[in-house]
């Protein structure tokens, strides 16, 4: 019987052929699924975690809002972790009246306060002096300021702001201000303090350290409430971060502002930062 041999080579390659060709389709298919299912568990880790980041935020304004009417302002534990779901929980809350209020701060009180992250006393009048050209709503230079002949001198293209700051990340645009030095005096000041001095039971030591030379340089009592305050319980900064154990983490920086005696609207949020 003759037998067409070319045919049947021609058919084991098609054949061959095909077989490769869906090897490469089950392949990618595979790679997809995997691909697909490790998105779907990024997904789902990160939701697990923002969700829990989110509880656990309003969780501690809620327990702020009851220590309030409790009358008991003063935080005794404001760093605290636990854990739920798998899920580990860090809090961290911080009275914003024992921060230097870079809006209402005397200048000299700033100067004390860059001293105490240090820079030396000329730097720090430089900055200080600079701050107050920038917040106030006059074009008149201070002694070691600035106002807007000095930032086009400078080449920005921008002018001394002469209005308050919105936010301490504003404070980066001053004239003098190096991120280094940023970096020192951010964890130290605010914009919601709403208030002239620190309360300085609620401060850091450096803070502290910063009024204490204020109130010695200046013996009369009057001058030295100027630094002082006993305002505390209104504004608080709020940092949780949520964290599952394959590593998927959320961070969560909240300003709240507790409102007293306000039924429907207890607080208000004057800041929120993922990340």
């Amino acid at each position: 019987m003759f037998v067409n041999h070319t045919y049947k080579g021609f058919a084991l390659i098609t054949v061959l052929w095909i077989t490769a060709f869906l090897a490469v389709i089950a392949g990618s298919v595979s790679y997809q699924a995997r691909a697909s299912l490790g998105l779907a568990n990024n997904t789902v880790g990160s939701l697990k975690t923002k969700h829990a980041a989110e509880g656990a935020l309003f969780l501690s304004v809620h327990k702020l809002i009851n220590r309030d009417e409790l009358q008991g302002f003063k935080l005794k534990k404001p760093n605290y972790s636990y854990e739920i779901d798998d899920v580990k929980i860090t809090v961290s809350v911080v009275d914003e009246s024992g921060k230097v209020d870079i809006n209402l701060a005397p200048i000299d009180l700033l100067k004390t306060l860059f001293i105490a992250v240090g820079l030396n006393e000329k730097n720090s009048a430089l900055i200080s002096d600079t701050i107050g050209d920038w917040r106030d709503r006059d074009g008149l230079k201070r002694i070691d300021g600035a106002e807007d002949q000095d930032y086009a001198a400078n080449g920005f293209a921008y002018e001394s702001k002469d209005d308050e700051f919105d936010s301490i990340d504003e404070l980066s645009l001053v004239l003098g201000m190096t991120p280094e030095i940023f970096n020192k005096i951010k964890p130290y000041i605010t914009v919601h303090a709403q208030d002239f001095g620190v309360n300085t039971a609620l401060a850091s030591s450096i803070v502290k350290n910063a009024v204490k030379n204020m109130v010695n340089s200046n013996k009369s009592e009057e001058v030295s409430t100027d630094y002082l305050t006993e305002t505390w319980g209104l504004i608080y900064t709020l940092r949780v971060n949520a964290k599952d154990p394959n590593g998927y983490s959320t961070t969560i920086t909240s300003i709240v502002r507790l409102q007293r005696g306000n039924t429907y609207e207890p607080f208000a949020i004057l800041g929120w930062k993922t990340g």
